[in-house]
């Protein structure tokens, strides 16, 4: 029997949160992160790469701030447009 745990025990586990589509800048060594629509918001060099490697925790005062320009969204938090019914194909 081994005495070491499998690689997997030590993974992070998963975030709560999933990435929406946004696209980001460097500018004077922070980070500007935009929306679709223009929101927008910027953070340190340390914040993205924790944002783009998903480690950001759940807990964090960002995970807020990503939610509300729309950067981010909670797993059990689903798009609108997918729960509208699609329109009947006219051929």
């Amino acid at each position: 029997m081994s005495r070491f745990q499998q690689a997997e025990v030590y993974y992070p586990e998963a975030a709560d949160w999933q990435l929406l589509p946004f696209r980001f800048e460097r500018l004077n060594g922070r980070v500007l992160l935009t929306n679709l629509v223009g929101e927008h918001l910027f953070v340190s060099a340390d914040d993205f790469a924790e944002l783009a490697e998903e480690r950001l925790p759940d807990d964090s005062p960002l995970v807020k701030k990503l939610r509300a320009k729309h950067i981010i969204r909670l797993e059990e938090e689903q798009s609108r447009c997918s729960s509208w019914p699609s329109r009947p194909n006219p051929l």
